[in-house]
Protein backbone atom coordinates (compact mmCIF):
# COMPACT_ATOMS: atom_id res chain seq x y z
CA UNK A 1 0.00 0.00 0.00
CA UNK A 2 1.33 3.44 -0.96
CA UNK A 3 0.44 6.37 1.25
CA UNK A 4 0.44 9.90 -0.10
CA UNK A 5 0.88 12.84 2.20
CA UNK A 6 -1.58 15.39 0.80
CA UNK A 7 -0.02 18.27 2.73
CA UNK A 8 3.48 17.23 1.57
CA UNK A 9 2.29 16.97 -2.04
CA UNK A 10 0.76 20.43 -1.79
CA UNK A 11 3.97 21.85 -0.35
CA UNK A 12 5.92 20.23 -3.19
CA UNK A 13 3.44 21.63 -5.74
CA UNK A 14 3.66 25.13 -4.29
CA UNK A 15 7.45 24.89 -4.06
CA UNK A 16 7.52 23.98 -7.74
CA UNK A 17 5.04 26.76 -8.49
CA UNK A 18 7.06 29.35 -6.58
CA UNK A 19 10.31 28.39 -8.30
CA UNK A 20 13.55 30.11 -7.51
CA UNK A 21 15.03 33.52 -7.98
CA UNK A 22 13.23 36.81 -7.78
CA UNK A 23 15.00 38.97 -10.36
CA UNK A 24 13.10 38.83 -13.60
CA UNK A 25 13.29 41.22 -16.48
CA UNK A 26 10.43 41.99 -18.84
CA UNK A 27 12.13 39.72 -21.38
CA UNK A 28 12.43 36.78 -19.00
CA UNK A 29 8.78 37.19 -18.00
CA UNK A 30 7.68 37.40 -21.64
CA UNK A 31 9.61 34.24 -22.43
CA UNK A 32 8.40 32.34 -19.38
CA UNK A 33 7.10 28.85 -20.06
CA UNK A 34 5.41 28.67 -16.66
CA UNK A 35 1.71 28.06 -17.34
CA UNK A 36 0.58 30.68 -14.81
CA UNK A 37 2.85 33.40 -16.27
CA UNK A 38 2.16 33.07 -20.01
CA UNK A 39 0.25 36.36 -20.21
CA UNK A 40 0.81 36.71 -23.96
CA UNK A 41 -1.74 33.93 -24.50
CA UNK A 42 -4.17 34.84 -21.71
CA UNK A 43 -7.85 35.68 -22.39
CA UNK A 44 -8.72 39.33 -23.01
CA UNK A 45 -10.55 39.69 -19.68
CA UNK A 46 -8.49 42.56 -18.23
CA UNK A 47 -10.31 45.07 -20.41
CA UNK A 48 -13.66 44.32 -18.75
CA UNK A 49 -12.93 45.65 -15.25
CA UNK A 50 -10.19 46.95 -13.00
CA UNK A 51 -8.33 43.85 -11.86
CA UNK A 52 -5.54 44.03 -9.30
CA UNK A 53 -2.28 42.68 -10.70
CA UNK A 54 -0.74 39.63 -9.04
CA UNK A 55 2.81 38.51 -9.70
CA UNK A 56 5.00 35.51 -9.04
CA UNK A 57 8.77 35.99 -8.98
CA UNK A 58 8.20 39.51 -10.31
CA UNK A 59 6.22 38.35 -13.37
CA UNK A 60 2.55 39.14 -14.02
CA UNK A 61 0.22 36.19 -13.40
CA UNK A 62 -2.36 35.27 -16.04
CA UNK A 63 -5.86 36.62 -15.43
CA UNK A 64 -7.33 33.13 -15.89
CA UNK A 65 -5.11 31.81 -13.08
CA UNK A 66 -5.66 34.56 -10.50
CA UNK A 67 -8.16 37.40 -10.90
CA UNK A 68 -8.77 39.95 -8.14
CA UNK A 69 -11.43 42.63 -8.36
CA UNK A 70 -13.94 44.62 -6.39
CA UNK A 71 -17.63 43.86 -6.64
CA UNK A 72 -19.51 45.90 -9.26
CA UNK A 73 -20.64 49.36 -8.16
CA UNK A 74 -23.76 49.31 -10.33
CA UNK A 75 -25.07 46.48 -8.12
CA UNK A 76 -23.97 48.18 -4.87
CA UNK A 77 -21.44 45.37 -4.32
CA UNK A 78 -18.39 47.65 -4.16
CA UNK A 79 -17.70 46.67 -0.53
CA UNK A 80 -16.97 43.13 -1.74
CA UNK A 81 -13.64 41.93 -3.07
CA UNK A 82 -13.37 38.70 -5.05
CA UNK A 83 -10.30 36.61 -5.83
CA UNK A 84 -11.00 33.98 -8.48
CA UNK A 85 -8.56 31.13 -8.97
CA UNK A 86 -8.32 27.91 -10.87
CA UNK A 87 -8.68 24.66 -9.00
CA UNK A 88 -6.21 23.82 -7.68
CA UNK A 89 -4.80 27.28 -7.12
CA UNK A 90 -2.26 27.96 -9.85
CA UNK A 91 -4.29 26.17 -12.56
CA UNK A 92 -6.09 28.03 -15.32
CA UNK A 93 -9.85 28.33 -15.29
CA UNK A 94 -12.34 29.12 -18.03
CA UNK A 95 -15.74 28.26 -16.55
CA UNK A 96 -17.52 28.47 -13.20
CA UNK A 97 -17.09 24.74 -12.62
CA UNK A 98 -13.28 24.87 -12.80
CA UNK A 99 -12.88 28.07 -10.75
CA UNK A 100 -13.11 28.94 -7.08
CA UNK A 101 -14.23 32.36 -5.83
CA UNK A 102 -12.83 33.58 -2.52
CA UNK A 103 -14.84 36.49 -1.21
CA UNK A 104 -14.09 39.27 1.23
CA UNK A 105 -17.58 40.36 2.26
CA UNK A 106 -17.31 42.54 5.40
CA UNK A 107 -20.78 44.11 4.98
CA UNK A 108 -22.47 40.71 4.44
CA UNK A 109 -23.67 41.52 0.92
CA UNK A 110 -23.52 37.82 -0.03
CA UNK A 111 -24.08 36.41 3.46
CA UNK A 112 -20.41 35.50 3.91
CA UNK A 113 -19.36 38.00 6.59
CA UNK A 114 -19.56 35.39 9.35
CA UNK A 115 -17.00 33.26 7.50
CA UNK A 116 -14.59 36.16 6.89
CA UNK A 117 -11.91 36.41 9.56
CA UNK A 118 -10.22 39.79 9.42
CA UNK A 119 -7.88 38.87 12.28
CA UNK A 120 -7.00 35.29 11.38
CA UNK A 121 -4.27 33.09 12.73
CA UNK A 122 -2.25 31.30 10.08
CA UNK A 123 -2.82 27.52 10.25
CA UNK A 124 0.23 25.43 11.08
CA UNK A 125 0.28 23.74 7.66
CA UNK A 126 -0.26 26.91 5.60
CA UNK A 127 1.96 27.49 2.58
CA UNK A 128 3.00 30.70 0.86
CA UNK A 129 1.96 30.41 -2.80
CA UNK A 130 4.52 32.97 -3.96
CA UNK A 131 1.76 35.13 -5.42
CA UNK A 132 2.06 38.83 -4.61
CA UNK A 133 -0.02 41.94 -5.21
CA UNK A 134 2.08 44.91 -4.20
CA UNK A 135 2.95 44.04 -0.58
CA UNK A 136 0.12 41.50 -0.16
CA UNK A 137 0.84 37.75 -0.06
CA UNK A 138 -1.49 34.86 -0.87
CA UNK A 139 -1.29 31.76 1.34
CA UNK A 140 -3.23 28.49 1.33
CA UNK A 141 -3.80 25.67 3.76
CA UNK A 142 -3.36 22.49 1.67
CA UNK A 143 -5.56 20.60 4.14
CA UNK A 144 -8.48 23.05 3.74
CA UNK A 145 -9.52 24.44 0.35
CA UNK A 146 -12.51 26.26 1.86
CA UNK A 147 -10.50 29.49 2.30
CA UNK A 148 -7.40 31.43 1.35
CA UNK A 149 -5.25 33.64 3.54
CA UNK A 150 -4.48 37.18 2.41
CA UNK A 151 -1.47 38.56 4.29
CA UNK A 152 -0.66 42.26 4.36
CA UNK A 153 2.25 42.92 6.70
CA UNK A 154 1.22 41.63 10.14
CA UNK A 155 -2.46 41.43 9.18
CA UNK A 156 -3.83 38.02 8.15
CA UNK A 157 -7.32 37.64 6.73
CA UNK A 158 -9.10 34.38 6.00
CA UNK A 159 -11.39 34.71 2.99
CA UNK A 160 -13.98 31.97 2.52
CA UNK A 161 -14.79 30.26 -0.74
CA UNK A 162 -18.25 31.27 -1.88
CA UNK A 163 -20.25 32.37 -4.84
CA UNK A 164 -20.75 35.95 -5.87
CA UNK A 165 -24.34 36.93 -6.53
CA UNK A 166 -24.96 38.04 -10.08
CA UNK A 167 -26.56 41.30 -11.02
CA UNK A 168 -27.86 42.92 -14.16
Amino acid sequence: MVRVCVACAAVLWVSTLVGCGSRNTADSCAQSVAPDLDVAAEPDWRRFTDYRDWTRNGCLVRIDVLADRDGPQHCSYQSVRVIITGSPLGARYSREDDAVEYIRDPLDVFGLAAQLDEDAVMPVGAVDTGYRSSHTELWIDPADASAIFVVDGERIERWPAGQELGCA
